[in-house]
């Protein structure tokens, strides 16, 4: 009898997998990349630079590189990180 019982909780345990996967499956289908305007008006991405600076005057300096942009003038500037970062209070 417990044979059985194994076999049929197999069997439950089988076909609700086969659910949720075929329920995934359906979900998760492919879908193609919309086309993209002319104009992109704004994306993300990570402002830090972190390294050696390539610029010849810099004499490969260690440094981190900050980029910020003002909405209302629209405009960006770049400056380094190590000038502005908080400092920890000393206790």
């Amino acid at each position: 009898m417990s044979s059985r019982k194994f076999g049929l909780n197999l069997v439950v345990v089988l076909a609700i997998a086969a659910l949720f996967t075929g329920f995934w499956a359906l979900v998760n289908r492919p879908v193609t990349a919309p086309n993209w305007p002319e104009q992109i008006s704004g994306f993300s991405y990570s402002p830090f630079q972190q390294g050696q600076y390539p610029q010849k005057h810099m004499k490969g300096q260690q440094g981190t590189e900050l980029c910020l942009y003002n909405k209302k003038s629209k405009t960006a500037y770049i400056t380094e990180w190590d000038s502005i970062r908080p400092t920890a209070k000393a206790q």
